[in-house]
C-alpha cells in the first residue's frame, strides 16, 4: 500500500521492468492502455487477462528526487477450470482411466472412489484387476485457486474375467493357428493363413475370371488369325487363272530360233540367172 501521494511527488509503476504509469508533479508522463492509478497512487488495471500476470513494482520520489516508498506486487491470473470428463481404457493388467480437461488450463487433479477422495493427484489413473470391485465408481476433480469443477461418476464396464477369457482366448487361437490354416476370432470372422477367409474368396474368385477372359481372348486370336490364312487361300485361288502361264514360255522360244535357223538368209539366197544375150 502506497502511502498518501503528494502533489510534488514523482510516481513509477513498472511491470517486469517496463514502465506502465509514471505520474510526476501531477502531471502524467506514461500511462499504457489498461493501466491507471487512484488517488492514493494504487495501481489500477483495466480487463483483466491471463497476460496482465507478472511482478509490478511500484517507487514513490519526493520533490528532492529522494526515494521514499517502494513496494513490489506479484500478481496471478487465471482462468477458470473447464468441466473435466472421464475416458475408460481397458488393458491387461487392469483399467485405465483420464480425467479430461482443457488444455493449458493450470489446474490440480485429485480422485474420488465411491465418494471418498483419495490420495491420487495424477491425470491417468491406473486400476488393478484385483483392486476393481463390482459397482466401484470413480470421478476426478479439476481445481485452481478460483474456481474447482468435478465429472460426472463413471463405473469401468470391463472386468478381470472378461479380460482373462479373451486373452486365453487369443492365446489359444494363436496355437490353434499353428498347427492350421484356418481359424476364427471373437467376431465370428473366418481367417485363412491370417488373412479374412471372405478376402481369399473373392481374390480367387477374381483370379478365375481373369484366366476365363485370357483364354477367351487367345482363342479369338488364333480364330482370327486362321481365317485370315484361309482368306488369303482363297483369293490366291481365284486369280490363279487370270495369271499368264510362264512354263511354255521358254518352249516357244526354242521353236521360234529353230525356224529362224531354218529360213535361209538374204545372203545365202541363189542369185537370179543371167539374161541371155
Amino acid at each position: 500500500m502506497i502511502d498518501q501521494l503528494n502533489p510534488g511527488d514523482h510516481l513509477i509503476w513498472k511491470k517486469s521492468q517496463m514502465k506502465v504509469f509514471e505520474k510526476k508533479n501531477s502531471a502524467v508522463k506514461t500511462k499504457n492502455e489498461g493501466f491507471d492509478i487512484d488517488h492514493s497512487g494504487s495501481l489500477i488495471i483495466e480487463n483483466i487477462q491471463t497476460d496482465k500476470s507478472g511482478t509490478y513494482k511500484a517507487e514513490v520520489f519526493n520533490s528532492d528526487g529522494k526515494s521514499k516508498t517502494k513496494m513490489e506486487i506479484q500478481l496471478c491470473v487465471q482462468e477458470p477450470v473447464s468441466e473435466p470428463s472421464i475416458t475408460v481404457q481397458c488393458g491387461d493388467e487392469g483399467v485405465h482411466l483420464s480425467c479430461i480437461f482443457l488444455s493449458g488450463t493450470e489446474a490440480s487433479v485429485s480422485w474420488m472412489k465411491n465418494g471418498q477422495k483419495t490420495d491420487k493427484t495424477a491425470a491417468v489413473l491406473h486400476i488393478s484387476w484385483s483392486e476393481l470391485e463390482l459397482g466401484d465408481s470413480y470421478s476426478c476433480t479439476v481445481s485452481n485457486r478460483i474456481s474447482l469443477k468435478s465429472a460426472k461418476d463413471v463405473q469401468p464396464a470391463c472386468s478381470s474375467t472378461e479380460n482373462t477369457t479373451n486373452a486365453d482366448g487369443d492365446r489359444k487361437k494363436d496355437e490353434d493357428g499353428g498347427g492350421k490354416g484356418e481359424n476364427n476370432n471373437d467376431d465370428g470372422q473366418s481367417f485363412l493363413f491370417g488373412l479374412d477367409l471372405w478376402m481369399v474368396v473373392l481374390v480367387a474368385v477374381a483370379g478365375g475370371v481373369f484366366l476365363i477372359l485370357f483364354i477367351i481372348c487367345v482363342v479369338c486370336i488364333c480364330c482370327r488369325r486362321r481365317n485370315k490364312s484361309k482368306a488369303e487361300e482363297e483369293k490366291e485361288f481365284r486369280l490363279a487363272p487370270l495369271m499368264p502361264d510362264n512354263s511354255s514360255q521358254p518352249e516357244e522360244q526354242q521353236y521360234m530360233q529353230q525356224s529362224e535357223s531354218l529360213r535361209p538368209s538374204k545372203s545365202q539366197r541363189p542369185l537370179p540367172p543371167l539374161p541371155n544375150a
